[in-house]
């Protein structure tokens, strides 16, 4: 009997249940390594183990051809998972998944077709059946094992897919221990446990069915608005609203409030404008509260603490997004989507929504009734439910009198300059903050990557508010190094920008000294956030803290000068999004944006100690479209070591960010 994947905890399980309960004497467990499990010695059965890579078709060919005698059950176990939402997908991501799940499954199903089987299982996943956030690559791969087991039946050949949900074992090199428990458990969908799944598997094997999902569900949490929607029919009671325990909070009103909170689109606004305005941001803290510890997966909100970041708690950027879409659904308030990072307390993000809520005139601040917003449609009810942007109060978004749609029109009809120049003006409507004030206005550190490594202090660029945070980035340094985002204050709800280019430096400067780390840093812009980048390490070098080293990823010098046309036209190229795009767009970022734009006007690098690494991406094709015979290649004056990078100007902190990894990574090591 074949097992291939077998030689970790599910092939232990797996193993044994089949010496025990079905009398197999001989089995062959293949694995990536080849390595002899431990318990393998314990079986009473004789157990060979073979290094074998499913994804090569001739390695499969030639494991089943050495088989004395030939298998007479294959089970199929083997995969990896590598997790990352859909616009973070590159072809080898994809590949590293799909080749071991999809292609070996296949290659097994050509070599063996002929044997005469008495069993093909495949180890299939949940996730291609009801849908998991950030699993796409898994899904589909898991959703071809579905496939291919009905494919094999219909054909006259045994087969069956088992979707499983996550199982808990004492292997916390698995696959499961590698996926964030909320994305396992949430809507309703539990953790199947050893001595369950045994059990689920001796019954699966005695059914017919080609594809069974045997996973143990919450009925009372497939009721609510993260069930996947195939779970419907499950719940006795289907509704749109449902009850969440939810802990006392000092106030008997705002508890009843909050007690009585539901989860259907736009309900906290009602909850809220019943509690009175004192006690309005705490019960709206306990509101997310009850969310937090739903996204994280912890049973009791309660014990949540406050105080601590969410990224200590254990939030990574799609928790983070997950987090927001829940609180624009339930608000029905627009919320950028890294709000979650941009306030890393609960304090700090109930105090941003509730300041939302009240500027949508959602809820009243002297407890008189609610104004009914113009947004508050059946479309855009539907919009919230389905954990999209909700679409902004009293501006359809459509509506043209968004800045975001505004700036898109002139940069389109008029020119970067001019588009440029309207970011410029309306950012004086921005207030500002002097050297003096820094202290209040700096924004903390989000730890995105963890590791022992020189740790990465990023600076991300200001123009484009769609590549703030270096998400994909971060993922191929998390284990190996600390990554910080390094945000600049002012993106957000009632902040200012700082008055100067002196201002925001010492401001960055000072937040690089507090990181909680005993190595200097590194310290990363991207584009025009190269620049600061370069500024700060200057002035930490002349305070006596020098950082390891500054890192320029596709920065250009003539950026900041208005006058020069590499510059403008990279503008053009960091601001023309297609129009399926521009609703997206956070119109307070965009005003930063040009309030940042003003700050830096004509800035000029000056000579600095630090050692510089310039990273040059290729240009995109709307650069090559805009000047096809400009000089594209990224330039700085000052002294510098460069690399080429194969990704373009946006690629190299998404689809291509492994590359740029590669190349810090061989920068700080050499």
């Amino acid at each position: 009997m074949l097992i291939t994947g077998g030689t970790g905890a599910l092939g232990e399980s797996l193993a044994r249940y089949l010496v025990a309960e079905r009398g197999v004497r001989h089995l062959l467990l293949t694995g990536r390594g080849g390595r002899v499990p431990d318990w393998a010695g314990g079986l009473p059965a004789k157990v060979r183990v073979v290094a074998c890579d499913v994804s090569d078709r001739a390695a499969v060919d030639a494991l089943v051809t050495s088989c004395r005698p030939a298998p007479t059950a294959v089970f199929h176990l083997a995969g990896v998972v590598d997790d990352g939402v859909v616009d973070t997908m590159t072809p080898d991501r994809l590949a590293t998944v799909l080749a071991p799940k999809a292609d070996g499954a296949w290659h097994l199903h050509e070599a063996t077709k002929d044997l005469g089987l008495s069993a093909f299982v495949l180890y299939s996943s949940a996730a291609g059946v009801l849908g998991r956030p950030g699993q796409s690559n898994y899904a589909a791969a898991n959703g071809f094992l579905d496939a291919l087991a009905r494919h094999r039946v219909a054909h006259g050949l045994p087969a069956q897919a088992l979707a499983w949900g996550p199982w808990t074992t004492a292997d916390e090199e698995g696959m499961a221990a590698r996926v964030a428990p909320t994305r396992l458990g949430e809507g309703g969908v539990l953790s199947v446990t050893e001595g369950e799944g045994v059990r689920l598997l001796d019954a699966a094997m005695r059914l017919a069915e080609p594809v069974l999902v045997p996973i143990p569900l919450d009925l009372a949490a497939a009721g609510g608005p993260a069930a996947p929607s195939v779970l419907a029919d499950l719940v006795a009671q289907r509704a749109a609203r449902s009850e969440r325990y939810v802990p006392d909070v000092p106030n008997p009103g705002a508890a009843g409030a909050v007690r009585a909170a539901v989860q259907a689109p736009g309900a906290w606004r009602e909850r809220l404008a019943a509690v009175a305005a004192a006690e309005r941001e705490t019960a709206l803290a306990e509101l997310i509260r009850v969310e937090v510890a739903a996204v994280l997966g912890f049973a009791d909100p309660a014990s949540l603490p406050a105080e601590r970041a969410f990224t200590e708690l254990g939030f990574d950027s799609l928790t983070a997004v997950q987090l927001r879409n829940r609180l624009s659904a339930f608000t029905r308030v627009r919320l950028a989507p890294t709000v979650v990072m941009e306030f890393p307390t609960l304090p700090a993000l109930a105090a941003h929504v509730h300041a939302a809520l009240v500027d949508a005139g959602a809820v009243p601040q002297d407890g008189s009734e609610t104004p009914t917003p113009a947004a508050d449609s059946a479309d855009s009810t539907a919009e919230a439910h389905d954990g999209r942007d909700a679409p902004a109060p009293h501006s359809p978004p459509s509506s043209p009198f968004r800045f975001s749609v505004l700036y898109h029109r002139v940069l389109r009809d008029q020119g970067p300059l001019e588009a440029m120049g309207l970011r410029h003006l309306a950012s004086y409507a921005l207030p500002t903050f002097s050297e003096k004030e820094r202290t209040r206005h700096a924004v903390p550190p989000v730890r995105l990557a963890h590791g022992g490594g020189t740790p990465v202090a990023y600076i991300p660029d200001y123009l484009s508010p769609l590549h703030r945070e270096p998400t994909t980035l971060a993922e191929q340094f998390d284990g190996e190094r600390d990554l910080y985002l390094l945000e600049h204050p002012g993106f957000g709800t009632r902040r200012a920008v700082p008055d100067g280019m002196a201002t925001l430096v010492r401001t960055h400067a000072e937040t690089v000294r507090a990181l909680p780390t005993d190595q200097a840093p590194v310290i990363v812009g991207y584009c025009a956030g190269g620049a600061i980048a370069h500024a700060v390490a200057r002035r930490l070098a002349h305070t006596g803290h020098p950082p390891a080293g500054v890192i320029l990823i596709d920065s250009h010098a003539g950026l900041m000068r208005r006058n020069d046309p590499r510059g403008l036209a990279l503008m053009s190229a960091c601001a023309a999004l297609p129009d399926d795009v521009v609703d997206q767009l956070d119109d307070s970022s965009l005003v930063a944006g040009g309030g940042y734009a003003r700050v830096l006007e004509n800035w000029q690098p000056e000579p600095s100690p630090v050692p510089t690494l310039l990273l040059r991406g290729r240009p995109t094709p709307h650069m090559r479209q805009t000047a096809p015979d400009g000089d594209w290649q990224p330039h700085w004056p000052l002294p510098h070591d460069s690399a080429d990078l194969p990704g373009d100007h946006f690629s190299v902190l998404n689809r291509d960010a492994h590359s740029t990894a590669a190349a810090i990574r061989d920068w700080l090591t050499g």
